[in-house]
């Protein structure tokens, strides 16, 4: 459904559900543009993945999940996704027999193009792109601890993995690369947020620290980002989440922090970038005004000063809408392109009748980045808001950990 099809952007939502029996579950966990402003998303529909590609407009222009030679499905979990070179780059995992995750990519016709990578005994929660290289983290399942990877995809070759071996359990929700040929990885650790950086061409761990722990609430590394020279974190806490800016050569003391000070608000999940560096918070908030116990949360924040520019939330009067949290800790949930910002995850209204469904679908929508479109289009509505926050200081303590190659 296009939104506001008169305005200069492209404001539409999309709930994709109509062509497939109702009382299929179904939801999206990735997306991410391609250089024309096209947009992937992926995600599950039942026990089999789901990928859909939509025109800038919010047209639907294909539909298609993929099996493995021997019929059995690829995964149907933390569909993450990126694109770079515009080849679509997917990591997926599958819990037949043993945890299994596959890398792969395809066109932009979603046709695979090369055997997908795969990898026994692991569970991803984010993968990107880098000349080629594929980096991806997450956990290996057979110990529970947080784990990296490069591979090339077009020889199947792992080039490095980095595990914790420390008695120790956990996982990597998160990477970004930096121009210093740098990994970040941030994740979870014994219910405290850790952040990890990694040499990118060989895996040499270069730092591992604790971040926040002294606060005493559970902390989860949730997205990791690098923008001019600076790494952006993403914490969730107990009550809230906390975004933090440090410089990429002092990882332990921050430039700036701020924390959401409303309890269970919001439900932080992803950190994106636009082109002048603001900094988006993407995930789902608890009390919607809409009538819907959960909505999309989009708050835009200053990379300078870390500022709150503009908080949006997106919702219905039928039914609730969510990230994707109940089938993933994974973060790829919005992508950005020019003047605007995709978000993916699910909801529970019908998308033929407009009630409610007993099962949830995938919802994608795309607003504007710069805050405009507030306001009721049918049954859908886009609310300004405005949250509490505090700026505390954050110290993070380097901790060693060992690592196994």
């Amino acid at each position: 459904m296009n939104i506001d099809a008169g305005s200069g952007y492209s404001f539409w939502a999309s709930i994709y559900g109509d062509i497939v029996v109702d009382n299929t579950d179904m939801t999206g966990i990735g997306a991410a543009y391609d250089s024309t402003g096209n947009l992937y998303v992926y995600g599950r529909a039942d026990d089999d993945n789901l990928a859909l590609k939509y025109k800038p407009d919010g047209e639907l222009v294909w539909r298609k999940s993929w099996t493995l030679d021997d019929g059995a499905p690829c995964g149907s979990f933390n569909q993450e996704i990126c694109v770079q070179d515009d080849k679509v780059y997917f990591i997926t995992n599958s819990w037949i027999g043993n945890t299994v995750s596959y890398v792969g990519y395809h066109d932009s016709e979603g046709v695979i193009t090369a055997p997908m990578t795969r990898i026994e005994n692991f569970q991803s929660f984010d993968i990107l792109v880098d000349n080629g290289n594929v980096y991806t983290v997450g956990r290996d399942t057979i110990y529970n601890r947080p784990m990296a990877i490069k591979l090339n995809p077009e020889t199947n070759e792992i080039i490095w993995s980095q595990q914790i071996t420390s008695p120790v359990s956990g996982f990597y929700n998160c990477a970004a690369i930096g121009t210093d040929d740098n990994l970040y990885a941030i994740g979870t650790v014994d219910e405290t947020a850790v952040i990890a950086e990694f040499n990118s061409n060989n895996g040499a761990v270069a730092i591992s620290s604790e971040l926040v722990s002294s606060w005493g609430d559970f902390t989860d590394g949730q997205a990791v980002g690098y923008y001019n020279d600076h790494v952006i974190t993403l914490v969730r806490i107990n009550n809230g989440f906390i975004l933090s800016k440090f410089n990429k050569s002092n990882l332990t003391t921050d430039i700036w922090s701020i924390k959401s000070e409303e309890v269970n608000a919001i439900d932080a999940r992803d950190i994106s970038f636009d082109g002048n560096g603001f900094i988006y918070v993407t995930g789902s908030t608890s009390n919607g005004p809409t009538g819907g116990d959960r909505e999309f949360y989009v708050g835009k924040f200053d990379f300078i000063t870390g500022a709150v520019i503009w908080e949006r939330t997106f919702g219905d009067n039928a039914s609730e809408l969510d990230e994707g949290v109940d089938y993933t800790t994974g973060t790829r949930m919005a992508g950005i392109y020019e003047d605007r910002l995709a978000l993916t995850g699910y909801t529970y209204t019908n998308p033929i009748s407009g009630g409610s469904t007993s099962n949830p679908k995938a919802i994608t929508i795309q607003i504007p980045t710069n805050g405009s479109g507030v306001g009721t289009y049918d049954q859908y509505a886009l609310s300004a808001r405005s949250y509490s926050y505090t700026t505390p200081s954050i110290t993070q303590t380097l901790t060693d950990f060992d690592f196994d190659d």
